[in-house]
């Protein structure tokens, strides 16, 4: 069934309120979801896409940055033209999965203290 040239686009959705988007014939409900879905996973690769391109123009100066204060993770600042850089790398923990189930519980230590 074809639309009307003023049929809401997805980019009409944030001006429309959640009643007026209830009230939509259910054919165009469908058609806004799957836009929608498509427009999610092109800017969720386009947004993988980026950081991978951020990751390789300033994770060496990052790294060496973190060397230079000190620094195996963390935050670090520099300048990249008139741009400040900032360059997070979180802790990663790393759980030894075998040693932690020869640690004693909680409940065995309480019988050993009492």
């Amino acid at each position: 069934m074809p639309f009307p040239e003023n049929t809401p686009t997805p980019d009409d959705l944030p001006s429309l309120s959640a009643a007026e988007i209830a009230a939509l014939p259910v054919e165009l409900l469908a058609i806004l979801q799957r836009e929608l879905d498509e427009r999610l996973k092109r800017d969720k690769a386009a947004k993988t896409r980026f950081d991978a391109g951020l990751a390789v123009r300033y994770a060496t100066r990052a790294a060496e940055e973190r060397q230079v204060s000190g620094k195996d993770t963390g935050t670090v600042r520099f300048d990249d033209g008139d741009f400040t850089v900032v360059a997070d790398l979180p802790k990663r923990v790393d759980w030894d999965q075998d040693r932690l189930a020869d640690c004693p519980s909680s409940e065995h230590l309480a019988q050993l203290a009492a």
